[in-house]
C-alpha cells in the first residue's frame, strides 16, 4: 500500500534538487549510460517507458534506440522534475509527460516494449505494485530494466547516509528481488551487480 505521506516528504525533496540535478551530470556518467543502453533492446518505432524520468537523463538514449517514429512516455512523481525535462527537450515531439506515481500510472495494456528504471526503484514506496504495473503495460514480448551506476550494497550505504526522506530507500538483494519479481509475473533474464553497475533485465511470464 502507498504511503502518500511518505511519497509527499519524497516529492518536496526531488522538487528541490530538481533545478541543480543536472549539476551532477558529467561525461563518464554518460559514457557509462551508452555501455548500459547497448543491453537495453527497444525497437525503431518503438514505445518505451522511462519510469522515474527525473530532468530526463536517458532521453538522449532512449532516442537513439527508438527514433523520431517512436514514443517515450516519461513519468516522475515530482512535478518540477517534470518540469525541468519537458522545458529541456521541448523540441522533442514524441516525448509525452506523466506526473504520477508508477503504481497508480494510467496507460494502455500491452502496449510498452521496454519499461525503463534507472536510479528510481529504491524510492518506489511498494514495489510490487509498481512491478505489477509494469507487467501490464509491458507488452508479452517486451522487456524491463531496472539499473543504477553503483553496486547494490554501495548504493544502499550512500541512501542509509543521507540526512533525508530518502534515507530508507533500499535496493532489494537478489534473493529478494527474485521472490518480489516472481509474484509480479517476471523472470529475470539478466542480473549483474559489480562496483559501478547493478543492473536487471527482467521479461513477462505466466
Amino acid at each position: 500500500m502507498m504511503n502518500l505521506k511518505i511519497y509527499a516528504e519524497k516529492n518536496n525533496y526531488f522538487n528541490h534538487l530538481a533545478r541543480t540535478w543536472d549539476d551532477m551530470a558529467d561525461s563518464a556518467r554518460d559514457d557509462m549510460l551508452a555501455l548500459v543502453f547497448e543491453r537495453i533492446d527497444c525497437p525503431q518505432g518503438g514505445k518505451a517507458l522511462d519510469a522515474g524520468c527525473g530532468t530526463g537523463v536517458l532521453f538522449p538514449h532512449i532516442m537513439k534506440k527508438i527514433g523520431a517514429s517512436g514514443e517515450l512516455i516519461a513519468v516522475d512523481c515530482a512535478a518540477e522534475m517534470i518540469k525541468t525535462a519537458s522545458e529541456k527537450f521541448c523540441a522533442v515531439k514524441n516525448i509525452a509527460y506523466r506526473t504520477a506515481y508508477v503504481e497508480e500510472l494510467d496507460e494502455v495494456p500491452s502496449s510498452f516494449d521496454a519499461v525503463i528504471a534507472f536510479a528510481m526503484f529504491p524510492h518506489v514506496e511498494d514495489k510490487l505494485s509498481a512491478l505489477k504495473k509494469f507487467r501490464v503495460l509491458l507488452k508479452e514480448t517486451g522487456r524491463l530494466y531496472i539499473f543504477h551506476l553503483s553496486d547494490t550494497a554501495a548504493l544502499n550505504k550512500f541512501h542509509g547516509s543521507l540526512s533525508s526522506p530518502v534515507c530508507h530507500d533500499m535496493m532489494p538483494a537478489k534473493d529478494a528481488l527474485e521472490d518480489i519479481m516472481k509474484n509480479a509475473r517476471f523472470e529475470i533474464k539478466e542480473y549483474i551487480d559489480h562496483a559501478g553497475l547493478n543492473f536487471i533485465e527482467a521479461r513477462p511470464c505466466t
